[in-house]
């Protein structure tokens, strides 16, 4: 595993944008009720298992230059 260079644009990447949107839906959800009617009870760890998911499938290959 190799870090990213300049760790202040990792907003950037789609899988940190997911990342981030899960766990403000989840912060809502134990929150809002209104977002309860939307969502049902444990989606969280399905999305997280999709960020995962396509975190891995469109990661570089050690021999791939970024």
């Amino acid at each position: 595993m190799k870090l990213i260079p300049d760790w202040r644009s990792a907003w950037r990447f789609l899988s940190v944008q997911l990342a981030a949107a899960t766990a403000l839906l989840a912060t809502a959800y134990d929150y809002l009720p209104a977002v309860r009617t939307y969502l049902p009870e444990g989606w969280v760890k399905w999305a997280a298992i999709l960020v995962i998911a396509a975190r891995i499938l469109h990661q570089n290959t050690p021999g791939k230059a970024p």
